[in-house]
């Protein structure tokens, strides 16, 4: 069965226009998104510099298109209140800074199992999630509230603000 048809005929929208989610004024839009994982993960194209880095100085820097860039918080930082900034927050808000990238986050833990409770002891991220960190208590809802509340507050300027979660 073809969607578009079945909707066009259950709903009545003969003759009308319907939007479609990649066009924008008759036009195609483009859509990047740099998705959390890897974002401090080391580069094979520069050594020694984050994933990241690279991507803000070869993609980001140089073309204004429109990106949508997450993070998982605690690859950033070990601490949910660091006393000063670590290289990754730095990195994370020049990166948030530039106009045309809209920050989001991936949580703060990176969560796969979302019904078992994090535990000092839990599997570490490669197969699961981060471990714990200092300052931080894991829940659900915690998970996705408490990662925007952290780009807001410590990795975005006013009025740019995290109101996207990529899962």
């Amino acid at each position: 069965i073809d969607p578009f048809v079945f909707f066009r005929e259950a709903l009545g929208l003969q003759g009308v226009p319907a939007p479609h989610p990649a066009v924008l004024n008759g036009r195609r839009m483009y859509f990047l998104q740099m998705d959390g994982d890897g974002f401090e993960s080391l580069s094979v194209i520069e050594p020694d510099a984050f994933a990241a880095h690279v991507m803000n100085e070869e993609v980001f820097k140089r073309y204004s298109l429109p990106f949508t860039v997450s993070i998982v918080v605690r690859s950033l930082t070990p601490d949910f209140k660091p006393a000063e900034p670590t290289y990754g927050m730095k990195l994370a808000r020049e990166i948030f800074a530039l106009p045309h990238v809209e920050p989001a986050s991936h949580g703060v833990l990176h969560t796969l199992e979302w019904q078992e409770p994090l535990k000092s002891d839990s599997a570490p991220r490669t197969i699961m999630w981060y471990p714990s960190m200092t300052n931080y208590t894991y829940d659900q809802v915690a998970e996705v509230r408490d990662s925007i509340g952290f780009i807001n507050e410590r990795l975005t300027t006013h009025p740019r603000r995290c109101e996207v979660m990529l899962w």
